[in-house]
């Protein structure tokens, strides 16, 4: 194949490449963040921990309250009879402490751990939904799939001294409007497959891509790393416009901090996945600029040649040791699974040992043959 045929093929791999992995970084978040019943329970639980969220669902289920008149008839139950004309002005007065009972009650362990179940019901519900079970009891009378906050409102009930009332329906969280059912659940199919396989389709693109880069392997690998650094930064701009957009369509006045701190807390992997991804391409870029031909570069390989010709696993170890902690510290989360993690050691550790033999041809050690 002539050169300039190869040079246009393998920017096209790299290309390729770079596209699978953004893809394929949707993806991952979508399945290992909104589809994983565990972490979204976990998260759940730390949504509580913002005042901003314990705020807006205060707010909520005193609505939920106010909606069904519960205030107003449990007044009416406590007032006497000749007094019952005040229950509805009395009842809007008391609206700033019910709110205030409501955050109080929210920051109770036991209740926290009643919206972590709740949660849970929902997530699984949901799930159980988008792979076929038509079954699933999270939806509302309309179809919808919701978060059912009705056995919060009644512990809010029983500490205002509202009395025992039905359930309250109308105490409810929208997941998905029912006609985005069918949509959503293509989608879930569609990222549950594709979560795994987008991965090794840019990992297997940009190893063929170096492969046929014979002469300029150095330029591809920059590239590469280029376009994973890329890659990264659209991720993290997604993930601002997008959480802009979200908080816009369907914040409610006043909720807008709320929805922000949900909306961060459920893209933390997205966020993890573009640091990762950002990176790997520095370390590439990193790479490329030591086996490069600059004045610079010359002289750090001059000075890492007698570590590398007699000393070659203290090198190794070293990059092994930083990559772990950086690992172990950093936000880089996705590649923590076990795969992830291996083919990562292998990129590095191919790296130095290319970079090693570079070093070695051009400053052998004085008195052999270069």
């Amino acid at each position: 194949i002539a050169p300039r045929a190869r040079g246009i093929g393998v920017g096209v791999l790299v290309g390729l490449a770079c596209l699978a992995a953004l893809v394929g970084s949707l993806s991952v978040w979508v399945d290992r963040q909104l589809l994983d019943t565990d972490r979204w329970t976990d998260q759940s639980a730390r949504l509580l921990e913002s005042r901003e969220v314990r705020e807006a669902l205060a707010v909520r289920m005193v609505d939920a309250l106010y909606a069904r008149g519960d205030v107003s008839a449990g007044l009416r139950e406590r007032l006497p009879p000749s007094l019952d004309p005040l229950a509805v002005p009395i009842g809007g007065a008391v609206r700033l402490a019910a709110l205030e009972s409501a955050e109080r009650l929210l920051e109770r362990p036991r209740v926290q751990r009643l919206w972590r179940g709740l949660n849970r019901t929902a997530h699984l519900g949901f799930v159980a939904l988008m792979e076929g079970d038509g079954d699933a009891p999270v939806r509302s009378a309309d179809g919808s799939v919701v978060l059912d906050l009705g056995p919060l409102v009644e512990r809010l009930r029983g500490d205002l001294g509202l009395g025992a009332r039905a359930p309250a329906r109308e105490a409810v969280i929208t997941i998905i409007e029912a006609d985005g059912l069918e949509a959503a659940r293509t989608a879930v199919q569609t990222v549950r497959v594709l979560s795994g396989l987008l991965g090794i389709v840019a990992l297997g693109l940009l190893v063929l891509a170096v492969w046929l880069a014979r002469g300029f392997r150095r330029e591809a690998v920059r590239a590469a790393a280029w376009g994973l650094l890329l890659v990264g930064l659209i991720l993290l701009a997604l993930r601002r416009v997008a959480g802009d957009a979200v908080v816009d369509a369907l914040a409610s006045p006043g909720s807008e901090a709320a929805a922000r701190e949900v909306w961060t807390l459920l893209t933390t992997i997205l966020g993890d996945l573009a640091a990762g991804l950002i990176a790997l391409g520095a370390l590439g870029v990193a790479w490329a600029f030591l086996a490069g031909g600059t004045r610079a570069a010359t002289g750090i390989r001059a000075r890492l040649a007698p570590t590398m010709r007699t000393r070659p696993v203290a090198a190794f170890a070293v990059a092994v040791f930083a990559m772990l902690v950086l690992l172990a510290i950093g936000p880089v989360a996705a590649p923590r699974r076990l795969v992830g993690l291996l083919v990562l050691v292998a990129l590095v550790l191919g790296g130095i040992e290319a970079l090693r033999r570079q070093i070695v041809r051009e400053f052998p050690e004085p008195g052999s043959d270069p």
